[in-house]
């Protein structure tokens, strides 16, 4: 069972009504915040640690808890750290860059497992050691281009942007193309109409989108394609958003980057734009876990449900008779497609359905399936839960980025016949208030 964490200090009774000045801290929530109570109401506290004495500023009533932040801290935990980024608490990400690394997985694992034995009422369920990983581990992200021609990100809960020279949580390769880029849009003019710079290191190099609104001159265009051949990086731009991708010549293209998944020997194919994991590392980790939780049998067939690319699919076709993954987005079913094809895997089929509307029945029924692997975006799936527990597949594993709608379906698979074996967290957002979780169920 995770540690559960606790202060150490002793309270002293609170007679009046007013907003507090200082609070004690008691534990960690699920959204990265201190949690306190105050005349028996719970309190989160942005900023704060647990074990600390704070003074508050900000304070706000609700009907049911109460908000606020740290003023100044007047007795710091012992896991508290001095931020390394010189843009923390301006740049809009890296929230917890004051809690020291090697903690803020298990302050989020507290968290979360807090909240799913108060949910369940049990906690008859093994719990293991988190999947970690090292800081420089953002393979993509987004920036902003001001019209000062500036890389930015945005502030936290703003439109403002900040001016960012370079970024440490991004991979080794990527950081070396944040100056690179900045370079070519200092010889720009201001107001040059390129509003976005997407970097996507894919493992086996680097890409580079341009998103622009205005034209961009040829010369404009050769000179970035120059720098980015002699930094072995592949460039596109994107004309407006959402639209395809052209080469520096402004033809119409379709490009593929590729990431590797060797211990499976497999090679997923994406668009730039196509969603895939940011954690290369975690990601590895990830499916190993899911594969081991799975037990597969070479007379299983599974379903991978929200397959994306085929990220999870591809690797567990190696084990068993069939896997069938199912895709909300019809152009990442047919990603997927290509990627059965280009790993000659014939033995997995890719079909486009609205996972909130339509039946499963049918597809488990029509093809056995006997397990299952769900993941989700952040809104959950509890229609999908539902249906699986109607179901009569045996064993799943279900991986959620958000916590609060995780739990929330764990309680609706629990109600309907599943038992929750085995929980465990992946800190696949290092320095934020983010955490993966993946979980393994039996009927």
């Amino acid at each position: 069972m995770a540690r559960i964490f606790k202060p150490s200090i002793t309270r002293k009774p609170v007679s009046s009504d007013k907003a507090p000045v200082r609070l004690l801290i008691d534990s960690f929530s699920i959204e990265g915040r201190g949690v306190a109570k105050h005349q028996g109401k719970t309190v989160f506290v942005e900023g704060a640690l647990p074990d600390e004495d704070v003074s508050i500023a900000h304070y706000r009533r609700h009907k049911r808890y109460s908000e606020c932040s740290v003023k100044s801290v007047l007795s710091p935990s012992a896991y508290r750290v001095e931020p390394r980024c010189s843009y923390f608490g301006v740049c809009g990400g890296c929230q917890l860059q004051y809690l020291a690394a090697s903690q803020q997985v298990a302050y989020k694992q507290a968290a979360v497992i807090n909240d799913l034995v108060r949910q369940l009422g049990t906690d008859d369920f093994q719990v293991l050691e988190p999947i970690t990983s090292s800081e420089h581990y953002r393979s993509r992200a987004r920036m902003v281009v001001s019209q000062q021609a500036q890389l930015c990100f945005r502030q936290k809960q703003s439109d403002n942007l900040v001016p960012i020279a370079q970024c440490q949580i991004l991979t080794a390769a990527l950081q070396k193309f944040v100056p690179i880029i900045q370079s070519w849009l200092n010889n720009l003019s201001p107001r040059c109409g390129v509003t976005h710079i997407e970097f996507v290191d894919s493992g086996t190099g680097v890409a580079i989108v341009v998103r622009h609104i205005k034209p961009l001159s040829l010369i404009d265009r050769q000179q970035l394609q120059g720098l980015c051949d002699a930094h072995q990086g592949q460039l596109w731009f994107q004309s407006e958003k959402g639209g395809g991708l052209n080469d520096v010549d402004g033809s119409l293209c379709e490009p593929r980057l590729f990431y590797d998944l060797p211990k499976y020997d497999i090679q997923i194919g994406f668009h730039p734009a196509d969603f895939t994991q940011v954690n290369q590392s975690v990601n590895l980790q990830m499916i190993d876990q899911a594969i081991d939780w799975l037990d597969l049998k070479p007379t299983d067939k599974v379903v991978d449900l929200f397959c994306g690319v085929g990220n999870f699919t591809l690797p567990i076709a190696r084990y068993v008779a069939a896997v069938i993954g199912v895709e909300g987005v019809s152009t990442m079913s047919q990603r997927g497609i290509d990627n059965a094809c280009l790993n000659h895997i014939d033995n997995v089929s890719f079909k486009t359905k609205n996972l909130d509307a339509e039946k499963l029945g049918r597809v488990i029924e029509s093809f056995s399936v006997n397990k299952f692997l769900l993941d989700p975006p952040r809104s959950g799936a509890l229609k999908v839960c539902e249906q699986l527990a109607q179901s009569g597949v045996e064993r799943g594993v279900y991986i959620s980025c958000n916590p609060t709608t995780f739990i929330r379906d764990v309680v609706m698979l629990r109600n309907n016949g599943f038992k929750l074996k085995a929980i465990r967290m992946l800190d696949m957002f290092l320095h934020t208030s983010h955490i993966e979780t993946m979980a393994l169920f039996e009927k």
